[in-house]
C-alpha cells in the first residue's frame, strides 16, 4: 500500500504543480492585445524619433542667422536714405507678396497687402 500511497502524492504534486502553471500563462486574448499595444507604441516611438530628427535646435538656428550678412548699406534700420539712390523723387518702394515698405526722407512705413 505504500506504493501506492507514493504514487498517489506523486500524481497530486504534479497535478497541483501543472495547475499553478497553467494559472502563471496567459491567454491568447491577454497576449493579443499586449502584443498591439507594443506594437502601437514601437509604432508611436518610431514616428517621434523621426519627427525629433527634423528639428532644428535654437543654437543651429541661430548660427545660420548670425552668419547672414546684410549686404545692403544702410539696409539694417533705414532710418534715412543715405546711401540710396532715387530716381526724381523722395520715395523709395519695397514691395513684396505680403506688404509693402516706403522710404520717405522723413519716415518708413509698412503697409500690409491685402
Amino acid at each position: 500500500m505504500s506504493g501506492v500511497t507514493t504514487r498517489l502524492s506523486s500524481a497530486e504534486t504534479s497535478i497541483n504543480q501543472t495547475k499553478n502553471d497553467i494559472k502563471l500563462k496567459a491567454n491568447q486574448t491577454d497576449f493579443d492585445a499586449l502584443t498591439g499595444r507594443v506594437n502601437n507604441n514601437a509604432s508611436q516611438l518610431t514616428i517621434q524619433a523621426g519627427e525629433i530628427a527634423s528639428r532644428v535646435t535654437k543654437t543651429e538656428f541661430e548660427s545660420q542667422i548670425t552668419g547672414v550678412r546684410n549686404l545692403i548699406t544702410n539696409g539694417v534700420d533705414f532710418k534715412n536714405l543715405d546711401n540710396w539712390s532715387k530716381n526724381g523723387g523722395n520715395l523709395i518702394e519695397l514691395a513684396t507678396k505680403d506688404n509693402r515698405i516706403v522710404f520717405t526722407q522723413k519716415e518708413v512705413s509698412l503697409k500690409l497687402i491685402m
